[in-house]
């Protein structure tokens, strides 16, 4: 399929802002409103506004379909040879905006082309694994650009031996233009380690911007509104503001970084810290040996302590996900416990279903071990009964009923049981980033079971007709 461009807004000569879609994606849907809120910035006038389109597609079949995708290096080369064509070849000012795998081309094609150096200003790259991917259950799903994204293959491997070679300060190289990498903090494809760390070096790149913004890998591209930090972070490098970033944006990069005790020292001198800044305290305290005062940490700004713990462990278990450090199992599954006793005792029957479902995931994806998770499962299940309906909690009770059939091998009522959840309307029903997370989790279990048709029902159930594609 040939590349396609789409103008958002487009009358200038002199300065264009390019959005380059990740795997699956494409030139508008990957994007929501990012293009849109940018061009109608009157800060931001003087800007053109593109989108670019290239052939990509996910297909949930994990190991059956592997279509004739181009490979990275041909899509560098295509990006490049793009901005050297009209409509592009006559712009002074070029900003490229990155999402994923874009991110990977967009760095290829620099170095393959110093000339497009002199006029590229800035770069942002949004949830880019430039480390490359370790965890070989994404590549199931991907096919030729999958193999590009592997840690320690071909790609990857000289992307950032070459990168290091022409832009580290440390062998006399400079970046010639402005550089922001952001990492989602709820990003469970592309851990930080590889998004942010290739770039942490302060001595080697020491003027690239680093952020952390709310959402996972797709909402950290689709900002709704001009407060949305996404958009902020954009908005902010490009008029060279100040302060483009929370106060204690450091922190967050540092605690994805794993620089806990630097986070410890920042956080721990701030007075009045939102509940995703307790978290990163919390988390980096735990890391440290800390663990009463992680949980105190939690416990004073949270009446409800269990719900505290939950979310402690739920940081351990996605750091665990990613990185796969064997201590933040153990840890998440230890956390889960201990508050599932607590809810139990409290006869809190909502509590009691969160946590034992996820004992129960971890026990199959942790510990492979079919027969305790199966147990878990069913206790879930009994939980979600006694729990009852509740309106605010249906949509979670309906998931892990749905998880939990998962786990038992009983696909139809899973199924059955997440269609209840995501079929809640309005304030009921699950927010896309609780979609997100009810689906990442099943599709997990379903690749534990190497089952591809339940995981292209799922994909089907989740993403709608365009059944197994995913903006990326």
């Amino acid at each position: 399929m040939p590349p396609s461009i789409h103008f958002i807004q487009q009358d200038s000569t002199d300065a264009v802002i390019i959005f380059v879609h990740g795997f699956g994606g494409d030139a508008t849907g990957t994007w929501a409103q990012f293009p849109r809120l940018i061009a109608d910035d009157k800060g931001l006038d003087g800007w053109d506004v593109a989108c670019l389109g290239y052939s990509s597609r996910l297909k949930i079949d994990f190991a059956k379909i592997w279509s004739a995708d181009p490979e990275l290096s041909t899509l560098s080369l295509q990006l490049s040879s793009i901005l050297k064509l009209p409509p592009f070849q006559e712009y002074k000012a070029i900003t490229l905006v990155a999402h994923s795998m874009g991110g990977l081309i967009v760095q290829r094609a620099i170095l393959d082309d110093p000339g497009i150096c002199q006029r590229v200003t800035n770069i942002f790259l949004f949830g880019t694994p430039s480390g490359g991917l370790v965890k070989a259950g994404l590549g199931k799903w991907l096919k030729r650009q999958a193999r590009d994204m592997f840690h320690g293959g071909v790609f990857i491997t000289k992307l950032r031996s070459d990168w290091q070679e022409r832009f580290s300060q440390e062998n006399g190289g400079h970046l010639p233009f402005t550089m922001t990498v952001a990492a989602g903090d709820t990003d469970e494809f592309v851990p930080s380690n590889s998004s942010l760390g290739p770039f942490a070096d302060e001595q080697a790149y020491p003027v690239v911007n680093l952020a952390v913004v709310a959402g996972n890998h797709l909402e950290i591209v689709k900002p709704e509104a001009e407060g949305d930090p996404s958009f902020q972070l954009v908005r902010s490098i490009l008029k060279g503001e100040a302060g483009i970033t929370p106060q204690w944006n450091s922190a967050r990069v540092a605690v994805e970084l794993s620089d806990f005790q630097q986070t410890i020292n920042q956080l721990q001198k701030v007075n009045g810290l939102d509940p995703k800044a307790l978290v990163d305290l919390a988390l980096a305290l735990e890391s440290k040996g800390q663990s009463n005062q992680a949980l105190a940490v939690l416990e004073v700004n949270n009446s409800n302590h269990t719900d505290a713990m939950g979310v402690l462990a739920g940081r351990l278990k996605r750091r665990w996900l990613l990185q796969r450090v064997q201590d933040d199992g153990n840890r998440a599954i230890d956390l889960y416990s201990q508050s599932l006793e607590l809810s139990i005792n409290d006869e809190e029957w909502d509590q009691a279903y969160y946590h034992a479902i996820n004992i129960a995931f971890m026990s199959l994806l942790f510990y492979d071990n079919n027969e305790k998770s199966s147990e878990l499962a069913s206790l879930a299940i009994q939980y979600c009964e006694k729990a009852g309906i509740y309106e605010r909690h249906e949509k979670w009770r309906q998931a892990t009923l749905g998880e939990a059939y998962l786990l038992l091998n009983q696909n139809e009522q899973a199924l059955e049981h997440y269609a209840n959840s995501l079929q809640l309307e309005g304030s009921q029903g699950p927010t896309p980033r609780e979609q997100g997370s009810m689906y990442t989790q099943a599709m997990r279990i379903a690749e534990y079971f190497v089952d591809d048709q339940v995981g292209e029902q799922l994909a089907k159930l989740f993403l709608g007709e365009q059944k197994g594609e995913i903006d990326g």
